[in-house]
């Protein structure tokens, strides 16, 4: 016996994109209250996925154990759109994507400097002088940012068509990845590599940071400028990011 297959037609395709963000929420609040408890308060945050991989996510369990009280879930941040269409209380973002009106706090600025693993380096605590990179190492670009080393040699008036060899990676994630494998030499932000930095893992082999004048940023719903979790979360955050920045 042969199923039929239901398909929508074309108001039923209109009616779907109405009611779906309200069907979700739907899900997301009946998911609420089956773990609901009276002593906990749950803060629902958007955040660049970038920044909750490497540096929300590894500072969380700090927050979780000065404030037990406290759930933070965390959700992958598209656009600014997508947080003011969400029902979320707050979100986490670089400064350019988010509205001019907005309320914020300001985080830190980030910073990319070169980053080698351990094991790249002849000896430990090696430091190399600028050009001494060009034909040392590897050098390995991020696809979306494919005029970092560019610029990074450009501060100190290099150039040269050899600073465009090397390996390339689409995601930070595989950057990062590659600096641990020891394949070269990556510039990385700060932010993201520096439990790295902090056990060894990773070294600088030449002190020359950049600033890129990307701000990260919170924001918040305006109903949600009076809640206590809220507050408490924002008042722990805005103190890591002064540590970081520093």
């Amino acid at each position: 016996m042969l199923k039929k297959r239901i398909f929508l037609n074309a108001a039923g395709k209109h009616y779907l994109t109405i009611v779906k963000e309200t069907l979700n929420k739907l899900e997301r609040d009946t998911n609420s209250i089956m773990t609901w408890q009276p002593t906990v308060q749950v803060l629902e945050l958007a955040v660049n996925p970038t920044f909750s991989t490497h540096w929300l996510i590894p500072n969380l369990r700090e927050f979780n154990k000065l404030h037990p009280g406290i759930i933070v879930n965390i959700h992958s941040l598209a656009n600014i759109g997508d947080f003011l269409s969400r029902e979320y209380d707050a979100a986490i973002m670089r400064e350019d994507f988010c509205s001019p009106w907005a309320e914020v706090e300001y985080l830190f600025e980030e910073e990319i400097l070169p980053v080698c693993g351990c094991g790249l380096l002849s000896e430990p605590g090696q430091k190399l002088a600028v050009e001494e990179l060009l034909g040392e190492f590897p050098l390995l670009h991020q696809s979306t940012r494919i005029h970092g080393w560019q610029e990074w040699f450009a501060l100190s008036n290099i150039t040269s068509p050899q600073i465009n060899i090397g390996p390339r990676f689409d995601l930070l994630s595989m950057l990062i990845a590659a600096v641990r494998s020891n394949l070269g030499v990556a510039l990385l932000p700060r932010f993201a590599i520096q439990h790295d930095l902090d056990s060894g893992e990773m070294v600088i082999p030449c002190d020359v940071p950049i600033r890129t004048g990307n701000r990260f940023i919170m924001t918040w719903q305006e109903d949600k400028t009076e809640s206590r979790h809220l507050q408490v979360f924002r008042e722990w955050l805005l103190q890591k990011s002064v540590v970081s920045a520093a």
